[in-house]
Parts: C-alpha cells; structure tokens; sequence
C-alpha cells in the first residue's frame, strides 16, 4: 500500500506507519532515559491508543515496568486505508514493549 497524503481542510486524513513507528521509539527512548520510579505493577489504560492514554501507558510500561493492558477504538488498515494513528501506535507499543520483556 502506498503512503500519500490526504488533507481535508486543515485535517491530515492520512497516516504514515513508518513515521509512528519512529515517534514511538523516540518516545520510549524518553521515558527510559528519565531511569524508573515506583509505581503500579499492573495498569488498565482506557484510550491508550493516542493523547494522554498512550502517555499514560508509556510511562506505566516503560518507565514503572508495569503490565499494561489498553482498551480503545482504533481502525485497522483495509482496502486503500492506512489504518488510524492510534491503530498503529498500539502496534508499535505492543512490538517494543515485547521487545523489552
């Protein structure tokens, strides 16, 4: 599929994978250069897909070590459809946060 942009008014109708999936590094990145701190071993994040529920979920995961679980509506790619930003961050977080046990 073939990343182009699609801009209705001021409103970006489109995504690139590729440039979320390098925010959410760097992202994590920050979270894990400020070390770790107590807190919750285990976090339910409603939202955690964009905005202050994927910072949530971040700090929680990355910077406590907790277990995140996130519940959110988030469109998936299909046909000529990228797919949401909150899809693919969820994708990304779920790939590093693997990643890092």
């Amino acid at each position: 599929m073939q990343v182009a942009e699609k801009i209705v008014g001021n409103v970006s109708r489109s995504v690139n994978p590729s440039g979320l999936q390098a925010m959410m590094a760097q992202q994590i990145q920050t979270v894990q250069d400020r070390g770790t701190y107590a807190g919750a071993k285990c976090a339910l994040i409603l939202g955690g897909s964009a905005s202050y529920g994927l910072g949530s979920r971040l700090t929680a995961a990355f910077g406590q070590g907790a277990t995140t679980i996130s519940v959110g509506y988030a469109r998936p790619p299909h046909d000529d459809f990228l797919g949401a930003a909150g899809w693919w961050n969820q994708v990304y977080f779920k790939q590093a946060a693997e990643r890092a046990g």
